[in-house]
């Protein structure tokens, strides 16, 4: 019974908070992922041919990388490590090699103890021919590293991070560790390693990295990138004929990730940031690059704005920031999303040189929806961020350019702890609260059941009864459990707005000043219901019955449209009715399980939700 007990996840879930809340403040908790099922689900579909044999030079910087898996060209399979860029910061060019306690389908390498330390995960090259070669070659391999970045840092004894050769006699040999106390968690450092030793130069030569630490999670993150195995290279053989844009271009939108199209055409430029940019780094010589941005719708591929940019001179292993106006992207009246993509390239002369093409990360690409949501996020969750205080609410303040009626609100749960799959929640759109006090005046609040999604993607919950908003708002959640039942929503690290982020634990109001980042909250607009400058939503007269029913339901009133919702906020049903008047109308529910379900009845202006109970 107790081992049984010590290896279920509820165990696994206690131990987690009483042991390493190290980030927690109070009765607020933020800690790196648990689980990230994507990894499995995103890998690379080239089939590895185990025979397959490099030859020099060896470059990566990952910035190609479709996908979270280790490009199959140059690495074995089955590494845990995945491709990132959001957990480094100041990297030696976009994408890295980020190594955690989670294996390559996501799932920590050790879920039955928590507390578990050891081999976490690694990077393996494909076999490499060094046959040819001795050590009169100068044959050395460099890379650069980093501890934590955005992620959880490495601080206890065992953690560490190898880089191991292979020799002829199929033996690893370690060649380089490094391990805490690292001081400097924000920025890369680079590292060359002569081969001298003999018994490397054969025809299978591998290397890999490998990182230990604790195996329960994305804990104790390490960043490898810029890797190059090259002849003829001494040890100060570290400037590359290379620049590289470092970061993504900086937001279209002056306050949020992602935003309504209408409300972005009503603001008339108002919602348009003022000018984009991008950091570069360069890896070689002083230089003077110059630079293109340019946007781009997506769907219609119109070219919204072009610039030209000259930039400074720039030193060796020096950043630039590179910045341009975005005074003539503008997207006409639509109903439909607007997806733009802005681009930014460098022109700095790089090249190919002895067998390397260092032009292949001159560019890049950064999308933005304007769709029918509000984002402060990026769409990609580092940490988790919850309570364990029942009663807790957490919200997000937005502001509308024009009244629009929210209708649904999109929240991100990750895997992580306890499951609180199919467990109850309160949805809330406030008009106010005041900081300080428990005061609130709540707008809409309404029960859900939690459902899990795959990673990175929300879950959509449709309001029972929309609210036409005028200006600022709030959405967020309450939870009525408490002590150790802590649910997480995803936090994005790589996005600070704890200035609109606000949390009560039960008493009052604050400001969320914990660690800087987002809470993944985005509310929904004007999907089938009054929009714009309309007035209040009115409530429509309207009758259903027989209730409960076996499978038909008559509707009476006039009625334009009518959709059926489970409790969890699915559509089940919806019929569109084209007589405009008072008559009866039916609908066909017989299909479905027998169930609570809430009927929304509208006009197009005045709306009615009813529930209906199916009992067949």
């Amino acid at each position: 019974m107790l081992k049984s007990f010590i290896r279920s996840p509820f165990f696994y879930f206690l131990f987690t908070f009483f042991l390493f809340n190290e980030n927690t403040w109070g009765q607020i908790f933020i800690r790196p992922l648990e689980y990230d099922p994507s990894r499995g689900l995103n890998k690379n579909l080239r089939v590895a041919a185990i025979n397959d044999t490099l030859s020099l030079p060896f470059f990566e910087d990952f910035s190609q990388n479709i996908t979270t898996s280790p490009d199959l060209s140059r690495w074995m399979s089955g590494s845990g490590t995945f491709i990132s860029q959001d957990y480094a910061m100041n990297p030696p060019s976009v994408k890295v090699a980020t190594f955690d306690g989670l294996n390559a389908e996501g799932m920590p390498y050790n879920f039955s103890i928590p507390t578990a330390e050891g081999k976490t995960d690694d990077l393996t090259s494909k076999p490499i021919n060094l046959k040819s070669l001795t050590p009169a070659d100068s044959v050395m391999l460099s890379f650069y590293w980093q501890n934590s970045g955005f992620g959880d840092p490495s601080d206890n004894k065992i953690d560490s991070l190898r880089l191991e050769f292979k020799n002829a006699e199929e033996k690893w040999k370690t060649v380089w560790s490094n391990k805490p106390p690292i001081a400097d968690k924000s920025n890369f450092f680079q590292k060359i390693i002569p081969i001298k030793d003999s018994s490397f130069f054969h025809g299978g030569f591998q290397f890999r990295f490998t990182s230990y630490g604790r195996q329960s999670g994305s804990f104790d993150i390490w960043n490898i990138d810029y890797i190059i195995l090259d002849s003829n290279r001494t040890q100060s053989d570290t400037l590359y004929p290379d620049a590289a844009p470092i970061t993504l271009p900086t937001s279209l939108l002056k306050n949020y990730q992602s935003m309504p199209v209408n409300q972005f055409v009503a603001g008339g430029g108002s919602a348009k940031a003022s000018s984009s940019n991008v950091r570069v780094h360069n890896l070689g010589i002083t230089r003077t690059p110059t630079y293109t941005s340019y946007a781009i719708d997506k769907t219609t591929q119109n070219i919204l704005q072009t610039r030209n940019l000259q930039g400074a001179l720039i030193g060796p292993f020096a950043q630039a920031t590179i910045a341009w106006d975005l005074d003539d992207i503008n997207v006409t009246e639509t109903t439909e999303p607007v997806f733009i993509n802005q681009c930014f390239a460098i022109h700095s002369k790089d090249t190919i040189e002895n067998g390397i093409d260092f032009r292949v990360n001159d560019s890049i690409c950064k999308s933005t929806a304007l769709s029918d949501y509000y984002a402060y996020d990026d769409g990609t969750a580092e940490f988790y961020v919850g309570s364990n205080s029942a009663g807790s609410r957490f919200a997000l303040k937005f502001g509308l350019t024009k009244p629009d009626t929210i209708t649904d609100i999109e929240i991100y749960f990750p895997r992580v702890g306890l499951s609180f799959d199919k467990q109850p929640l309160v949805l809330n759109v406030w008009k106010s609260i005041t900081i300080g006090k428990n005061n609130e005046e709540v707008l809409t609040s309404q029960d859900i059941i939690i459902e899990y999604t795959s990673l990175n993607t929300y879950k959509r919950y449709h309001l029972a009864n929309p609210v036409l908003l005028t200006d600022s708002f709030y959405v967020g959640y309450r939870q009525n459990f408490g002590n150790t039942y802590q649910l997480g929503i995803g936090f994005d690290k790589n996005n600070d707005n704890q200035s609109h982020t606000f949390v009560n634990l039960g008493n009052e109001w604050q400001n969320f000043d914990k660690a800087p980042g987002t809470i993944m909250i985005r509310p929904v607009f004007g999907k089938g219901f009054p929009v714009g400058n309309k007035p209040p939503v009115q409530e429509l007269e309207a009758n259903v019955f027989p209730n409960p029913s076996t499978g038909l339901i008559n509707i009476y009133g006039k009625i334009s449209k009518a959709t059926l919702y489970d409790l969890s906020g699915r559509v089940m049903a919806e019929q569109i009715y084209d007589n405009y008047v008072f008559s009866e109308n039916l609908m066909d529910i017989s299909h479905l399980n027998n169930g609570l379900y809430l009927l929304h009845l509208t006009d197009g202006n005045a709306l009615t939700v009813k529930k209906v109970l199916l009992n067949k």
